[in-house]
């Protein structure tokens, strides 16, 4: 679960004061946070960058697709079983004309429905006959003569055509001088057999996603169209999610889940939780370190340690009263770090998490290399929540790649593919 963000970050936001990693992670929040939205919106930001801002969050353009009202209505009644449940949150969090009707259905779901028109009329289709008779009365006394006339004998005479063609196509039946059909080595067939069967429809083409200007498709020879304007790397990681049904992420996120074991001190007594970042990898250099308190806490202390060099301490907060800090100074792209949180409780004692027999918090900086090809890509294809979805998990930012395809799913309500790879990404981000 995301995290809103601090009043002193999205103010650097505002004074255009991030780094790249930064300004990605965070373009990429405020896309799907309203309320950090609505809180930098009220601060009093400059014109420009409430400007940029507004362009940095139009939508992709797309045709809408809507919920239809059998899900809006169980959905409102708590009706509907967690995947579906999960497939309505996520496109009412991008559809403000299904909210709308989500909320009226819910408002009124204790009302009696009013019958409808169809219902009042009896079975007995007296109102159509009547509908149907008066047409086709109008109808006749408005048509000239003249012209229907002229119209029954032009198709007079396309009817003709057709048949005079299909006897030529058939072309003239063969009759041997003796009067004996002539021996072909096939068994003669009946008439009473029947006519030959007809020939078999070939199959459609099947609709896999729509996403941004991509409309992917399975061809009937079992190939995925669509992708052609892609780059070929791109093309090979789309098919081979699709036919996957899963995400291929960084090996890096193995490494961070692989705890080194107890090399903290501090007691387990009364140990609290470090919430973010643990186990993961993150886009910005200077990222905020979130837990949560013990009970009694007056003021924290975080420090920073480099596995790869004994442990070292790379750089610690002062006396902090909140439970985040943003790190002061950059930390060295492609690096991982450990971080600990001390606290200190009313009276004078001291707890520390993670404890002695914990494993250790984890995280990692994303490379420079890749922190680049992400910026170039989202500048190229970010209409694509697809695209971005499988960029962001192939370099371990399992929060980002989520979002995106929470938001290829909204799109695609009834697509079984973009339901099984976020179900997939998100059972990776725990």
């Amino acid at each position: 679960m995301s995290q809103h963000l601090s009043t002193e970050l999205l103010k650097r936001y505002d004074e255009r004061g991030l780094d790249p990693g930064e300004l990605l992670a965070l373009d990429d929040h405020l896309g799907t946070c309203a309320g950090c939205r609505e809180k930098l919106r009220q601060s009093k930001a400059r014109p420009g960058a409430l400007a940029g801002l507004k362009a940095s969050l139009n939508p992709a353009t797309a045709a809408p697709v809507h919920l239809t009202r059998t899900q809006l209505s169980a959905y409102a009644s708590s009706r509907i079983d967690e995947a579906d449940g999960e497939l309505v949150e996520s496109h009412l969090e991008i559809c403000s004309e299904c909210l709308a009707e989500a909320r009226s259905l819910a408002d009124g779901a204790e009302a009696s429905a009013a019958p409808s028109p169809a219902r009042t009329r009896g079975h007995s289709g007296e109102s159509s006959l009547v509908g149907w008779t008066g047409w086709a009365t109008a109808l006749w006394r408005r048509l000239d003569l003249r012209f229907l006339v002229a119209g029954l004998a032009s198709a007079a005479v396309l009817g003709a055509v057709v048949v005079f063609s299909l006897v030529l196509s058939r072309g003239p039946k063969q009759i041997p001088a003796t009067g004996i059909p002539p021996v072909t080595g096939q068994p003669r067939v009946s008439e009473s057999q029947g006519p030959d069967p007809e020939p078999q429809t070939p199959p459609a083409t099947a609709l896999l996603l729509l996403d941004g200007d991509l409309k992917i498709e399975r061809n009937p020879a079992g190939y995925i169209t669509g992708l052609e304007s892609l780059p070929e790397p791109d093309q090979r990681r789309i098919r081979i999610a699709l036919e996957r049904g899963d995400v291929r992420v960084s090996d890096a996120l193995k490494e961070l889940s692989d705890s080194a074991g107890s090399v903290m001190g501090g007691s387990d007594k009364a140990a609290f939780a470090l919430l973010d970042p643990v186990g993961k990898v993150v886009s910005t250099d200077r990222p905020t370190l979130r837990w949560e308190p013990p009970d009694g806490a007056i003021s924290f202390r975080v420090t920073i340690t480099d596995p790869a060099q004994g442990y070292k301490e790379i750089v610690s907060s002062p006396e902090l009263a909140c439970v985040e800090w943003m790190v002061e100074q950059p930390l060295e792209r492609g690096h991982v770090y450990t971080w600990q949180v001390a606290a200190r409780t009313e009276d004078g004692a001291e707890v520390k998490a993670p404890g002695a027999s914990s494993g250790e918090a984890r995280f990692k900086i994303l490379q420079q290399s890749t922190l680049d090809e992400l910026i170039k890509a989202k500048r190229a294809y970010g209409g694509s929540h697809l695209v971005m979805g499988l960029r962001y998990a192939e370099a371990g930012l399992l929060e980002e790649a989520e979002r995106e395809f929470k938001a290829l799913m909204a799109l695609n309500p009834k697509s079984p593919i973009a339901r099984s790879l976020l179900r997939d990404v998100k059972s990776r981000d725990r």
